[in-house]
């Protein structure tokens, strides 16, 4: 704490970490809730992507997206294979770029 004090710079990084953190907390307690495991996917592929972007680079393995999303891997594939499928999301080597079908 005296450091922070001492230090406002510092002390405002760490507050906007803490911001930061606490807003993805709740984006993910609130993608939990949707119930479809289709529109679960789809909205964390939508924050992933941000404002402007609609390509999310795949960091590890997609079983950790899975257990992020609170679905089973095995659920989590097969939708995101139909949403490959219908045109909304297009997999590439180390990344799922959003569709136009994907905003709708």
């Amino acid at each position: 704490m005296e450091v922070l004090r001492a230090e406002p710079a510092l002390a405002e990084a760490f507050m906007a970490r803490l911001a930061h953190q606490l807003q993805d907390l709740r984006a993910r307690m609130e993608l939990r809730n949707i119930r479809s495991a289709r529109m679960r996917v789809l909205q964390y592929l939508r924050l992933r992507a941000g404002r402007r972007g609609y390509a999310i680079v795949i960091e590890g393995e997609l079983q950790d997206i899975a257990a992020e999303v609170g679905l089973t891997r095995e659920t989590f594939y097969r939708t995101l294979a139909a949403l490959q499928a219908d045109g909304s999301v297009t997999r590439m080597e180390g990344a799922i770029v959003l569709g136009k079908s994907a905003d709708a």
